[in-house]
């Protein structure tokens, strides 16, 4: 893409605007046709949201996408015969559209319609047109807000009747207080609000002029997990790295001014290091903390007690990892670093032992869990934490079994295929641990074949999955995948089961540590242990078959695991409801875009 392409022209952003707003303006025609249909609210409160979504997008469209309600932003409001009420909507509504990652625009959708009126998507003509787009849909809002109880005639004007549209969209890119990036010295995905450049003292030579690569962190960062994605990275180790090589760059962007490795230098670096020392230790544990600006997770580590703040060791070791990788990816593309620019010495020393990291959780506390209402039969498929007749075979109440009487990693079971189960004309069935279209392995020796305990099938595991089966899945737990999330499967079962663990005092990483601990103290042998568990030493375990001596070598060490299941009663295979319908998870995007529309 030329760094020298034209600007937008004042005609190419009004097509544009115009085009948002007749598209927005549709979709809210019809959704405010089904709310109305399904009368659950009155149209006044419709009328209320919509208004105040339509107040919050004209502000980020005029002070960008970090944009808050200020003491002079609500007396403009005020001024403007906005009602405190309303006020304090937009304010809340800002809010948790940051805090959500909602306060911009898709690039994708911006190209797309950049690349309609003839123009090239270069960094400085998304930055304007998102200012555009945000405008038309705030505008489309505030019609729909004033639609409510009209007539429902088509509509004739371009900008709705009834909304506050008082700027002409050519004073968007006319404004002398916008900021338009120069497209050579950002990165691709630049968006209004972009930290400032490096002082011109920092500057260094124009890259373009001296023939090497330029490439935004976000670009590297792509092509290593591109090359690691086809050798040995898994799914939870991508996206691992998806979020370190993400808050290395939203830190570089937001507080030094760095958007490309050939600005990157040894003092950004320490600084780096020195955010990693107050990051509050529960840092990437929840969705929203993607979203979070590096004032915000500063903020909030503020607010939390010293214990709480600094990665823990491993944890923090994880970043350098990833992010020397970063710089040898980076080297290897031919982009020009900087002198002597490394992440050595910023590894933590971990003095604990492995033994004394993996806390093995008491073997009541394991027995509790199993007469936890996921086991013993809860309300509904939605709310398995309360006390009820139904019990319902899932990845909630087999994965915490597989990972007890197997040892499996979580995301071993939850990308389970129905075609690893091995349950037709042999003498025990088993487990086939590899690697398949849902999920990688760990590591070469995770590899194994595994005979299920009696625990097992008598719960009914080899009925569930071919129930499963006959639905038309190839995914032994269904529930736990949606076409419109990337994902691990196991965040989805973490989510499910976390309050049950937590209830319980551990994870479902600590069983596994209670099966191996269990097996060792009654005297199992390591190498089986390290078969069952896909360790293996050092090398790739060498490979066995199930035949009947080594069925019975698995078998009689497993035996030795206690059955704090046995006071369960094996119930009539249930599958969710939304499984056995063939439905959309209720969770995902696609099923709430189509709940609202019909």
């Amino acid at each position: 893409m030329s760094a020298n392409a034209p600007a937008l022209s004042q005609q190419q952003l009004e097509v544009i605007f115009q085009q948002a707003l007749r598209d927005h303006a549709r979709k809210l025609d019809t959704i405010r046709a089904m709310d109305l249909r399904d009368g659950l609210r009155g149209p006044d409160i419709l009328a209320e949201e919509d208004r105040a979504a339509g107040l919050a997008y004209t502000v980020l469209a005029r002070r960008g996408t970090s944009a808050t309600i200020t003491p002079a932003e609500r007396e403009r409001l005020s001024a403007a015969g906005e009602a405190d009420t309303t006020i304090d909507a937009v304010t809340a509504l800002l809010d948790e559209m940051r805090l959500s990652g909602q306060t911009g625009a898709s690039v994708g959708r911006l190209t797309a319609l950049i690349e309609t009126v003839g123009a090239l998507a270069t960094p400085a003509n998304v930055a304007i047109a998102e200012r555009a787009y945000l405008q038309a849909l705030g505008e489309a809002l505030l019609g729909s807000a004033a639609a409510y109880g009209a007539d429902p005639l088509p509509r004739t004007a371009s900008i709705p009747q009834g909304s506050n549209y008082t700027a002409p969209v050519a004073a968007i890119a006319l404004d002398s207080s916008t900021v338009v990036p120069d497209p050579s010295k950002v990165g691709r995905d630049v968006m209004v609000g972009a930290a400032p450049q490096r002082l011109e003292a920092d500057a260094q030579p124009d890259e373009a002029e001296r023939g090497d690569y330029i490439g935004t962190i976000t670009e590297v960062a792509a092509e290593l997990i591109r090359r690691k994605s086809k050798e040995d990275w898994t799914a939870k180790t991508q996206s691992q790295a998806e979020m370190i090589f993400e808050l290395f760059d939203r830190f570089l962007r937001q507080e030094r001014g760095v958007d490309r490795m050939q600005s990157l230098r040894q003092a950004d670096i320490v600084e780096f290091d020195r955010l990693l020392d107050v990051i509050p230790k529960s840092f990437g544990k929840s969705p929203k903390d993607k979203f979070l600006t590096i004032a915000d997770i500063r903020r909030s580590a503020e607010a939390k007690k010293p214990e709480e703040r600094g990665l823990a060791a491993g944890t923090r070791n994880r970043h350098i990892t990833f992010l020397t990788m970063l710089l040898a990816t980076a080297d290897s593309m031919g982009i020009r670093l900087a002198d002597k620019l490394s992440f050595k010495g910023f590894r933590a020393s971990n003095r604990k032992r492995a033994r004394d990291e993996k806390r093995i959780p008491p073997e009541g506390n394991v027995g509790a869990l199993f007469r936890h209402p996921i086991f013993t039969g809860c309300r509904d498929w939605n709310h398995i934490n309360d006390e009820g007749p139904l019990v319902f075979h899932r990845a909630a109440y087999f994965g915490p079994l597989l990972a007890h009487y197997h040892g499996l990693r979580r995301e071993e079971f939850c990308g389970l295929h129905v075609d690893d189960l091995v349950s037709r004309e042999v003498a025990f069935p088993y487990l086939k641990i590899v690697p398949n279209s849902f999920r990688r392995l760990k590591n070469p020796q995770s590899k194994r074949d595994l005979v299920l305990h009696s625990e097992i099938l008598r719960l009914g595991f080899v009925e569930y999955v071919q129930a499963v089966r006959e639905l038309g899945y190839q995914r032994v737990f269904p529930e736990l995948f949606s076409p419109s999330s990337r994902s691990p499967s196991g965040d989805r079962f973490y989510d499910e089961v976390s309050p049950a663990m937590q209830a319980c005092g551990f994870t479902t990483h600590q069983i596994r540590h209670f099966f191996n601990n269990t097996l060792k103290q009654a005297g199992v042998h390591a190498e089986i242990r390290e078969d069952l568990m896909g360790h293996g030493g050092e090398t790739e375990t060498t490979e066995r078959y199930v035949d009947a001596a080594y069925a019975a070598l698995q078998l009689a060490a497993i035996a030795k695991m206690r059955t704090p299941t046995s006071v369960l009663e094996r119930t009539e295979i249930r599958i969710i409801p939304w499984i056995a319908a063939k439905q959309l998870p209720p969770w995902s995007k696609a099923a709430k875009l189509s709940s609202k529309a019909g």
